[in-house]
């Protein structure tokens, strides 16, 4: 009987100490995954920013060559008319 007494003297406080542990752990493990969806997060938001920007560029670059080919086909119509 002493022996199972001794076993829960020493027992309870060990069990403790190692839930205190995981539990902190865990709290770091938890603490660790919220900066790295922060920063995920900020990464996401510049890359859609980047996209965006090369949306407009090539808008632009698209609209410039349409002008450019429309004037250039008009010009050589011009040149084919008797």
């Amino acid at each position: 009987m002493t022996n199972t007494v001794g076993s829960y003297r020493y027992g309870l406080p060990i069990f403790g100490l190692v839930g205190g542990l995981v539990i902190s752990g865990c709290l770091a493990q938890q603490a660790d995954l919220r900066q790295t969806n922060r920063e995920l997060q900020k990464t996401h938001q510049e890359l859609q920013h980047k996209i965006q920007k090369a949306k407009e560029e090539i808008d632009r670059m698209v609209g410039e060559t349409r002008a450019r080919l429309a004037e250039e086909i008009r010009s050589v119509k011009e040149e084919q008319l008797p």
